[in-house]
C-alpha cells in the first residue's frame, strides 16, 4: 500500500539510521540532517499521504532536538525544507499537476544549500527560499491558505 510505502521511505528510515546512529555522533559530535519537503510544513492540495510522512519527519526530529539539548548533547539536527528540486523523480510524481507560475530549482545547488546548513549546525534550511519559507505564514493563517489555494487554482 502507497501509504505504508511513503512513511517507510520518508520516515521510518531516516528514524532508523538516526537511532543506530546516535551513540556514535553523541562521540564524534556528529550531525543529523534531515530533508523534508514544503508539503510537510504544510498541508497541499492532492499531496494527503505525502505530506502526512514529511509532517511525521518534522515532528520527530525537530522533537528530538529539543531532547538531545536537554541532555546537553552535542549532536545537531538540521531539518531541510526544499520545494521544486529539479529531479527525475520529482518530474515523474508531478507530471500530471497542474500548477500554475511552477518552476524548478536546480538539485546541485539544493544539495550545496543542505551540506553548508548542516556543516554550520543551523536548525533549519530552505531551498529555495522564496518558495518555501512563506509556508510559515500560510501555516499561521489557515484561511488567507484557502484563499491563496482557490485563486491559483490548485484544487
Amino acid at each position: 500500500d502507497n501509504l505504508k510505502w511513503l512513511y517507510h521511505v520518508n520516515f521510518f528510515s531516516y528514524v532508523s539510521m538516526a537511532q543506530q546512529s546516535i551513540a556514535h555522533l553523541e562521540k564524534t559530535a556528529g550531525r543529523i540532517i534531515t530533508v523534508g519537503s514544503a508539503a510537510g510544513r504544510t498541508g497541499l492540495p492532492k499531496v494527503a499521504e505525502y505530506s502526512s510522512s514529511k509532517h511525521a519527519l518534522f515532528g520527530y526530529f525537530e522533537s528530538l532536538r529539543y531532547d538531545m539539548r536537554g541532555k546537553s548533547s552535542k549532536v545537531s539536527i538540521t531539518t531541510c525544507t526544499i520545494g521544486s528540486i529539479d529531479t527525475e523523480n520529482a518530474r515523474k510524481g508531478t507530471k500530471d499537476a497542474n500548477i500554475p507560475g511552477f518552476m524548478w530549482h536546480p538539485a546541485d545547488v539544493c544539495a550545496e544549500t543542505i551540506a553548508i546548513g548542516g556543516q554550520a549546525r543551523v536548525y533549519n534550511v530552505f531551498y529555495p527560499f522564496a518558495q518555501t519559507y512563506p509556508i510559515f505564514i500560510l501555516r499561521s493563517f489557515p484561511k488567507l491558505a484557502e484563499f491563496v489555494i482557490e485563486q491559483f487554482g490548485f484544487e
